[in-house]
């Protein structure tokens, strides 16, 4: 990774989501573009043009400068200023949030968003999906989702929640890259939801041919939930980040698949790592 994106909102959940991404950022040198979507400022039809365009410029400074103390230390002294990131780039962009988010991730070849999501969730949101699930279906590259109150520590143990569909080589290539560079353990886990009432083994593991990256390893887990079945396995193993897989799928399943990683998204305690299949 070289440039990472982190949307802020200025909420808890955004704090938790920067904070991340900033470790990320000190630990490889990596470029760390912060960026805030406001509305766009409503003015008077009667305000001349040049008036509104001062106005909008005070505003954006005036974001700018909250962003700027978000996101350092000692934002109002230029000598102290980003000393923990060397390559800190702060943005402000007006309009439709996930639609601005997009655009700066492609504009800026971005290879990795960052972006912190509560605890509790609205109504609209479950209805709607909120903006880090909107990004999590319509993002080209992989989307990082740190839940509120999950502080950073160094990421030794991933965990692959492999869905098994046969499309998984890629996914695989790149959390093995990921792995390597992190210097982290990464095992890939199934969970199999059919009924198990009558099977005496809660786990086993698999070996499943792969033509590309031979033999793999699978740890089974039967559990009647999805959820479950991963915090089980997360539990026991004490991993730090779960990653998914999101493939290309036809309507009806993308809505399905859509469902589980909100699920996900909403349940989880750890960072969660979701990569699109046309990523790679």
């Amino acid at each position: 990774m070289k440039k990472i994106l982190v949307p802020i909102d200025f909420s808890p959940a955004a704090r938790y989501g920067f904070e991340y991404a900033e470790w990320l950022a000190v630990a490889d040198s990596n470029e760390l573009i912060t960026m805030h979507v406001a509305n766009s400022p409503a003015f008077e039809e009667t305000l001349a043009a040049p008036h509104i365009q001062h106005f909008k410029k005070e505003q954006k400074n005036a974001i700018l400068q909250h962003l700027k103390r978000f996101t350092t230390p000692y934002p109002d002294h230029d000598e102290e200023a980003f000393t923990r990131i060397q390559n800190l780039v702060c943005e402000i962009r007006f309009g439709q949030v996930v639609q601005q988010i997009l655009s700066v991730s492609e504009e800026e070849a971005v290879d990795m968003i960052v972006i912190g999501t509560r605890k509790k969730h609205s109504l609209w949101d479950h209805l709607f999906g909120s903006v880090t699930t909107q990004l999590l279906i319509q993002s080209s590259i992989p989307v990082l989702v740190i839940p509120e109150g999950c502080a950073f520590k160094p990421i030794k143990k991933m965990a692959f929640a492999n869905a098994i569909t046969g499309e998984e080589t890629s996914t695989l290539s790149y959390l093995e890259g990921l792995a390597k560079h992190w210097q982290a353990d990464l095992q890939q886990v199934f969970v199999n939801t059919m009924p198990y009432d009558f099977l005496h083994n809660k786990q086993e593991v698999w070996e499943l041919p792969n033509q590309e990256l031979g033999k793999q390893r699978v740890n089974m887990v039967r559990e009647t939930n999805l959820e479950r079945g991963l915090d089980l396995f997360t539990a026991q193993q004490d991993i730090d980040l779960i990653a998914m897989m999101a493939p290309h799928r036809d309507r009806l399943q993308r809505i399905w698949h859509r469902h589980k990683r909100k699920s996900i998204a909403y349940h989880t305690h750890l960072p969660l790592l979701v990569i699109p299949a046309s990523a790679h």
